[in-house]
């Protein structure tokens, strides 16, 4: 089996954490793929929370939910992802299993419209005292954009400063191909019952086990097999061919 690329390991590490009913986050809604994504797994009982300050964003998102016919299980909001801890019910904080970033520009879009390292940072301050044990959020970082490399080194460095025992951050990323290919930074919360010393990348390695045959990976691979055109995640296969060669962002 191939390695996965950063959208598909991505949303293997996600799936990994999320049962039936579960809330979970996507602060960039971009064309709505992992929104999507993430109304999938959580099923019926479950819900989405999603962020975008593009109108375009929303309703492509939209779209794309009541195509699936997923669209009750998600809630939009057009804002900065800064907002998000005010915008959420109080009583789902501490609660969510999952949160989703895709930095940069949204495809197809303004490229002049970015994430900001100001408002990225604020954002991801405020989901991690959201997260449940054993929750873990994922941050796609594009640096082949202007502005792109400055919010990735930000972000790295925000990373690498995340107290541990407490969180595990594991970084992916392909560092032989040319130009500037993007990666993944995914953070695990610790589980409070466990003091944070199982949170780390050996449980990840478990789940990632564990998961390897049930929906997560395998409805990402599904997805990537479709094919590298315009729908779910074959798309991923194209927009990371373009943040390899440095245009940046695949927000999805």
């Amino acid at each position: 089996m191939p390695l996965a690329s950063i959208l598909a390991f991505a949303q293997q590490q996600i799936a990994a954490v999320l049962p039936a009913g579960a809330l979970t986050l996507d602060a960039t809604l971009g064309n709505g793929h992992d929104t999507l994504f993430l109304a999938q797994h959580v099923g019926p009982s479950g819900h989405v929370f999603g962020f975008d300050v593009q109108a375009a964003a929303l309703e492509t998102t939209r779209q794309r939910l009541a195509d699936a016919g997923l669209l009750d299980r998600a809630t939009l909001f057009q804002q900065g992802h800064e907002h998000l801890a005010a915008a959420l019910p109080a009583e789902h904080h501490g609660q969510l299993r999952a949160a989703m970033f895709n930095l940069g520009y949204l495809p197809g879009s303004d490229k002049s419209c970015i994430t900001q390292p100001a408002t990225t940072l604020r954002a991801l301050d405020a989901v991690l005292p959201l997260l449940a044990p054993g929750g873990r959020l994922s941050v796609v970082l594009y640096a082949g954009h202007p502005g792109g490399a400055a919010e990735a080194a930000a972000v790295q460095q925000w990373a690498e400063g995340l107290p541990s025992p407490g969180f595990s951050v594991l970084s992916y990323a392909f560092v032989n191909r040319k130009g500037i290919p993007p990666r993944l930074l995914l953070v695990e919360k610790g589980d409070a019952l466990r003091g944070g010393r199982e949170s780390g990348s050996r449980r990840i390695g478990e789940r990632e086990n564990r998961g390897a045959g049930e929906s997560g990976s395998g409805r990402v691979g599904e997805r990537e097999n479709r094919g590298a055109g315009e729908s779910g995640s074959g798309r991923i296969g194209e927009r990371e061919n373009r943040g390899a060669g440095g245009e940046g962002k695949v927000r999805t």
